[in-house]
């Protein structure tokens, strides 16, 4: 099992002081208890000396190994509070990446670089790479890092980007350490807006109380936003300015219009949402603007899978709901938390690439996503409407058993639960009730008994389902509805041991396959695919995808040499696949299957562990 880097060390730690009587411990017997190589040993050694510097030190003598000197008699208090009660260590580039933003944002000075390595006990050359992920990460928000000579590392930006950094960053937990915020506070805040009228959900109201403390704070530091002219005489006039100088009342702080005017916006950006009662919703009918939008998403919808929602008038309504409301967030550049995120890209795969699609759909000219967080929202409602799209498109069956109502209840359980992607039980009935049905009601009829029924597809089943009878539902079920996770996989395409460094460098590699495969796709709009990959798992496995102008479904495995950060995980192996435009309906089990291995834990173990192009194969195919 891999260690993490603080439980590697720690085992290092703990091996030498077995042998503090100068018996030597090799490196072959570290690398071996820690499933690490010698020259990760190395480094880790390097850096237990550099952290335990007058409290211990660790002797190398060549071809014999280490041992352990103790310089101090509290080393082993040190080495507890190290491995176990410091919160400030973190165990990869992520964690640490996030500590470093947290503190380059909330510090009022630069911070150098040793600084940093000190308190995250790393050496100066992890802190330099990490800062590239620092970089990036600030990149969304249009921030930037900055040096100044002999000073340290700062965030430049302007205000509204910086405090939009801030609140993704910090969390309720996380921003005590800064300013006071009492439960009371929050409750205050909840009042006034109950009072006025303004129905806000738990997380709502969380996010719009640490934004107000984050406001107190800036502004008691001498940090001020200022906005345009025409954007406050906008939301001068709007009902929430007044509800939002009523909380400002309760902050004891000076009066400021820019800052009150961009509390309204966030207001104004929570009063609905996701939760909102869309079916008791007031918006029956939408701004012809709206209109227009959300029959563009559906004529888009339908072009590139093949999905028709242009009869989902709950999906209208609830999408119009959500875009009238984000189009202020997106005008100043305000966030809509979704607690669900990670649950939502794993378990509501399709809706929510579908989902990222509509936003780069709306709005083409942007670079990047707006919001991950926001995107999931989209998701629900898509998720929703596939659900109830699914349900036309499944078979009406008619179960026909001969025994008894318990036997016929098991055996319509096992049917679903094999079936469920396929068909629904419509009815269940014994053999002498067939003359009072209408067959036509049905689109198949299974049965345990023989009976002679031409008007409809007829398969006869065991009472209890057997392999043989499973495999006849199968066959109804023709090729493309019912396949392998392994059917549009060639053996050419299944890559081990790539030596890429981030996801730039895989979807180059994936271009270069297609290319080669004479797939013909736009490089550009493969490599700005990288947002979409979603982690499984315990951030093991990433499955980036795209729809593209092809014939047919093709698949790519890859798989890495050492793990990449990818977007906020870490990833070893990539499953890239592309799909035909209006995939949707034709190939819509295949897309059920691969839902069901993302979230199927045993088997992207086996997955993971594979190294062969044969057992990567037999794996793949065998996965029905």
């Amino acid at each position: 099992m891999k260690l993490s880097f603080l439980q590697r060390q720690e085992k290092i730690i703990d091996a030498l002081l077995e042998n503090t009587d100068g018996h030597y411990v090799t490196s072959a017997y570290l690398a071996s208890l820690c499933h690490a190589s010698t020259k990760t040993i190395r480094n880790d050694i390097s850096l237990l000396n550099d952290i335990f510097k007058d409290k211990a030190i660790i002797h190398m003598q060549k071809s014999k190994g280490y041992y352990l000197t103790l310089l101090s008699d509290d080393f082993d208090d040190i080495k507890n509070h190290y491995f176990h009660h410091n919160h400030n260590v973190y165990d990869n580039t992520i964690q640490r990446s996030y500590y470093m933003i947290e503190k380059l944002l909330m510090s009022e000075h630069a911070v150098k670089i040793d600084d940093l390595a000190q308190e995250l006990y790393i050496d100066r050359t992890t802190v330099s790479r990490d800062l590239k992920y620092v970089r990036d990460f600030l990149n969304k928000f249009h921030l930037e890092l900055k040096h100044k000579p002999g000073l340290g590392n700062y965030i430049d930006g302007d205000e509204i980007h910086l405090r939009t950094c801030m609140l993704e960053i910090l969390n309720m937990d996380s921003a005590k350490t800064y300013f006071d915020i009492s439960l009371d506070y929050q409750n205050q805040i909840y009042k006034i807006l109950d009072r006025d009228g303004i129905s806000i959900n738990e997380n709502s109201l969380k996010e719009l109380t640490l934004y107000v403390f984050l406001s107190k704070y800036r502004i008691n530091h001498h940090h001020y936003l200022k906005l345009s002219h025409d954007e406050k005489e906008k939301l001068l006039n709007e009902y929430e300015y007044q509800v939002a100088r009523d909380i400002w009342d309760i902050l004891e702080i000076p009066y400021f219009e820019d800052e009150i005017c961009f509390l309204t916006a966030h207001i104004i950006g929570k009063r609905m949402n996701y939760v909102s009662d869309i079916e008791s919703s007031i918006f029956n009918v939408f701004p012809q603007k709206i209109e227009n939008i959300i029959n563009r998403i559906y004529t888009y919808l339908y072009e590139t899978y093949g999905i028709d929602f242009f009869k989902d008038f709950y999906l209208k309504k609830a999408l119009g709901i959500h875009i009238l409301s984000m189009e202020s967030r997106i005008q100043y550049d305000m966030y809509l938390k979704n607690p669900m995120l990670k649950d939502i890209k794993t378990h509501y795969f399709l809706a929510y690439q579908m989902s990222i699609d509509i936003w780069r759909f709306l709005y083409p000219d942007k670079d990047e996503l707006y919001s991950e967080d926001e995107i999931a929202y989209f998701t629900i409602h898509i998720q929703y409407a596939l659900m109830r799209n699914q349900m036309n498109h499944k078979k009406k069956v008619l179960l026909v058993n001969s025994l008894n109502s318990s036997s016929t209840e098991l055996l319509s359980y096992e049917l679903l639960n094999r079936f469920d992607d396929y068909l629904e039980i419509k009815d269940s009935i014994y053999v002498s009730q067939l003359d009072n049905i209408n067959i036509n009601d049905y689109d198949l009829l299974l049965t345990t008994t023989s009976l002679q029924i031409t008007d409809i597809p007829v398969i006869q089943i065991s009472s209890i389902l057997n392999e043989r009878s499973v495999q006849s539902i199968r066959n109804f079920f023709k090729k493309g509805y019912y396949c392998s996770l392994g059917e549009y996989l060639s053996s050419k395409d299944i890559y081990f041991c790539k030596d890429c460094h981030n996801i730039q460098e895989v979807m180059s590699f994936i271009y270069d396959v297609l290319k080669n495969n004479s797939i013909s796709i736009n490089k550009e709009n493969l490599l700005n695919r990288e947002m979409i990959g979603n982690n499984v798992n315990n951030q093991t496995v990433a499955f980036p995808q795209i729809v593209a102008d092809i014939d047919y479904i093709t698949e790519i495995i890859i798989s890495l040499d050492r793990p990449i950060v990818w977007i906020d995980s870490f990833v070893k192996k990539i499953v890239f696949i592309a799909y035909p435009q209006q995939f949707y309906i034709k190939y819509s089990q295949f897309y059920s299957l691969l839902q069901r291995f993302i979230v199927d834990q045993d088997a992207i173990n086996t997955f993971l562990l594979l190294e062969d192009t044969n057992d990567m194969m037999t794996f793949l195919s065998s996965y029905k």
